[in-house]
């Protein structure tokens, strides 16, 4: 009776030692996202959750979403006089602003 209890919690063992040399969990948090690579190809992007992955084959890069903030000192625009055609009166007037699209959205959009 003892034996097959012990044998039994051994090939449970076995059994898990297999699956985590051959499966390895990754997780992706809520500020990530994950690129799947299968064999060197992407796959496709995983939202945050908890996936497998099978070892040597499959990959799982992570990548951070979270905005990134830079400052950058004030410089002096060059070759602009107050006087002249184009006078800058404040300087929210000469702010850039960007997007961030994905590729494929908004071809032609800007």
């Amino acid at each position: 009776m003892i034996l097959g209890i012990v044998l039994a919690a051994l090939a449970i063992l076995l059994i898990v030692a297999l699956v985590r040399a051959i499966f390895r969990p990754v997780v992706v948090y809520e500020f990530e996202r994950g690129l799947r690579y299968a064999r060197g190809k992407f796959t496709g992007v995983l939202h945050p959750g908890l996936y497998w992955s099978v070892k040597h084959l499959s990959e799982v890069r992570k990548v951070d979403i979270r905005p990134v903030f830079e400052s950058v000192a004030g410089q002096e625009v060059l070759g602009v006089q107050p006087s002249g055609p184009f006078p800058i009166r404040q300087p929210s007037e000469t702010a850039i602003e960007t997007h961030v699209r994905r590729p494929g959205e908004g071809e032609g959009d800007v």
